[in-house]
């Protein structure tokens, strides 16, 4: 390998390590990933909304490929409005002890500057009974599509499912598209990804 060739080996590195990066891959190829419809290619079955005025889809939008959901933001109070969704199963769950969740997001109307999103995995058994709660942290999206993804710890154990919730808010009225949601056994291989520093 040229020198040049080690050296953004080595700030790919380093970019991951410190937390700062996108990982970005199509859900559809991503090895593994128990998403029912993640990328909402011709409709939104599996999927419904949570916390919104409306959810639609799209197919003069996404990110890898045609095909998006969008939400309308509800006002939830003075200064507060949140755009919520959620996906009624994921295949295969129980995942490994080690997982990720990730999702493509754009603003497409709206907004403050400072919208917000994050990912949700609830584990829960077949009664309903939650047993742990997985939020990754708050990202900020643009009007230009970007891809979040995070590593998470250990999940419960024994007769369980799981469900992946999309949430984004503001302090003003915004419209938001979503596309390419993971949930996974795995980080997303170094080979598959690229990366936009924040």
């Amino acid at each position: 390998m040229h020198q040049t060739g080690i050296l953004c080996a080595i700030g790919l590195l380093l970019v991951i390590g410190a937390g700062g990066a996108q990982a970005q891959v199509d859900c559809t190829t991503h090895p593994g990933n128990a998403v029912i419809n993640c990328g909402f290619d011709t409709d939104l079955i599996y999927w419904a909304e949570l916390m919104a005025d409306s959810l639609t889809h799209t197919s003069s939008d996404g990110d890898f490929a045609p095909g998006a959901a969008v939400m309308d933001a509800l006002e939830n109070g003075p200064s507060d409005f949140t755009a919520r969704m959620w996906n009624s199963g994921l295949a295969g769950a129980p995942l490994a002890d080690q997982f990720e969740a990730g999702v493509s997001a754009r603003l497409t109307g709206g907004g403050s500057g400072g919208t917000q999103c994050r990912v949700t995995v609830f584990w829960m058994q077949s009664d309903g009974t939650i047993l742990d709660i997985d939020d990754g942290p708050w990202f900020s999206i643009t009007s230009t599509w970007s891809r979040w993804g995070w590593p998470f710890g250990d999940t419960p154990g024994g007769g369980l499912y799981s469900q992946f919730y999309i949430r984004c808010d503001d302090t003003v009225d915004f419209t938001v598209a979503v596309d390419d949601a993971v949930v996974a056994d795995d980080w997303i291989p170094v080979e598959l990804q690229s990366f936009t520093v924040e």
